[in-house]
């Protein structure tokens, strides 16, 4: 069996609702949080692999996700986290990872502007493109595109909604 096709998912409830994580062997692939239930948490996961044949389900792999599982906690409870968690984004383009990379250095608390990280991959004048690479952004929190902002400081966009982005930036300024 090739379990490198594989992808594990893990749902669970937490303080922020329903998460889900989905895995493949060489690190995390799609994030979803503050769903209404485990349901939707699996169906959101579940709309980015070809077959359900690939998914290995929760009750084979609780042990493999434990340490990423406890640090998705502990930033939903309000705990500083510089998350140690791997990324398989390989399927996306290298300028989408370029932007995800320096957009997970983002300090947890703090904000950049999406001209800042346009110019920090060296496409100074690309702040729309970062705009659709946070749109496309599929490990929300982990890859931390609610601390992207416009450079008047006003929130932008967020792909889960401005609420959540609100959310999330109040929860790292406690």
């Amino acid at each position: 069996m090739n379990t490198d096709k594989h992808r594990y998912i893990h749902i669970w409830e937490n303080t922020f609702g329903w998460s889900g994580l989905m895995y493949s062997p060489r690190g995390a692939k799609v994030f979803t949080f503050g769903e209404a239930s485990r349901g939707k948490a699996e169906n959101y996961l579940m709309k980015f692999v070809a077959s359900e044949q690939q998914v290995i389900k929760e009750s084979r792999i609780q042990s493999r996700l434990a340490g990423e599982i406890r640090e998705i906690d502990d930033y939903f409870s309000g705990n500083t986290v510089k998350f140690n968690i791997p990324f398989d984004l390989a399927e996306y383009s290298s300028f989408y990872r370029r932007v995800w990379s320096v957009v997970a250095g983002i300090p947890y608390g703090k904000t950049a502007s999406y001209g800042e990280i346009a110019r920090r991959v060296g496409v100074p004048g690309g702040a729309r493109a970062v705009g659709m690479a946070m749109a496309a952004n599929p490990l929300p929190v982990l890859v931390p595109c609610h601390r992207v902002v416009r450079s008047d400081g006003s929130l932008g966009g967020y792909s889960r909604g401005l609420r959540w982005k609100k959310r999330l930036l109040e929860l790292e300024k406690k």
